[in-house]
């Protein structure tokens, strides 16, 4: 008989809107999002990475695999972003959900929105629920989440400039 997966028990609902601007074209800002060799460069787990496969269209993903090394233990952490729409050059519409040793440990609905103007901002707006096993891990949990976005577009407008370079 299969083993039940954990399930944490505590529950943190949040969201978290982060604007980015970018210095880019309007276009330039949807390459680095959505071109597959671009998106790897910024859209990472912590960790060594063990596997990546990236499909951008409608109906496609983002997956991610890999291990986390702390102190007294290896974390093997699983990320998967699912694409609902994509609308060209405006909005991606997409899913995310993080699992920590096959336990699911983050769900989320994100809109990111580019705004051409001077220089294109990235409008990034999410919806998530963190999982923890008490209400200490999970207000850590939220609060990683909140602070995960706007590092890792921090290194989506990394690329962005550099891709504008050439």
């Amino acid at each position: 008989m299969p083993v039940a997966p954990q399930v944490l028990p505590v529950e943190v609902r949040g969201e978290v809107r982060v604007q980015v601007p970018a210095g880019v074209p309007v276009e330039t800002a949807w390459r680095a999002y959505t071109e597959p060799a671009l998106r790897r460069r910024w859209f990472r787990l912590p960790g060594r990475l063990e596997h990546e496969d990236v499909d951008v269209r409608e109906g496609g993903h983002h997956l991610l695999r890999g291990a986390f090394v702390l102190d007294d233990r290896t974390e093997h952490l699983d990320g998967r972003a699912r694409f609902l729409e994509l609308a060209a050059p405006q909005r991606v519409v997409w899913t995310y959900e993080v699992r920590v040793d096959d336990v699911l440990r983050s769900v989320a609905l994100c809109s990111t929105s580019f705004v051409a103007s001077a220089g294109t901002e990235l409008v990034h707006e999410e919806q998530f629920t963190v999982f923890g096993a008490d209400d200490a891990a999970a207000a850590a949990g939220a609060a990683e989440r909140r602070g995960g976005v706007r590092l890792q577009l921090n290194g989506w407008r990394g690329v962005a400039l550099a891709a504008a370079r050439g």
